[in-house]
């Protein structure tokens, strides 16, 4: 294969690789989330072009909800892209399928979603800092070994 067929991974900006991460660590959003926490004082269209230049390098997907929202995830090669990055706030590695995205788990997830960026809109209100990778949800917790087995 000679060096002009081989496609480089593209360079991409801080708020773009802040869209993967947050896509990373919240599995969902839709365009107007990420819009909200990454470019709130960008035009949407911005945003837009962000997102679309992501899914032209196969970093992400998008399937549209039932209102018609876009909503926005990793592929595996987006995935593979987070993991390159040892400072990362999720270290579960999570792809969703074009099923999975538009299939039952969608609203609860966009809605915990949504929780947290209240919290994002309070704090900025106030003048306190809260991130976007700033909460997480859908944590397990063990409650210890089953009755009758050893820890």
């Amino acid at each position: 294969m000679s060096r002009a067929t081989i496609n480089p991974p593209p360079r991409l900006g801080e708020t773009h690789v802040d869209v993967l991460e947050s896509l990373n660590h919240h599995r969902l959003l839709s365009t107007h989330q990420i819009h909200f926490l990454h470019t709130p004082h960008a035009s949407h269209r911005w945003t837009r072009d962000v997102l679309l230049r992501l899914k032209r390098s196969g970093l992400v997907a998008m399937v549209r909800s039932r209102g018609g929202l876009g909503l926005w995830y990793l592929t595996e090669s987006g995935a593979d892209a987070i993991e390159t990055i040892p400072s990362r706030s999720e270290l579960r590695r999570k792809v969703y399928s074009d099923e999975q995205a538009a299939g039952s788990l969608q609203q609860h997830t966009l809605g915990v979603n949504d929780v947290g960026l209240g919290f994002v809109r309070a704090a900025r209100e106030r003048g306190d800092e809260f991130l976007p990778l700033a909460w997480s949800h859908e944590v397990w917790h063990s409650l210890g070994a089953p009755p009758g087995r050893p820890q």
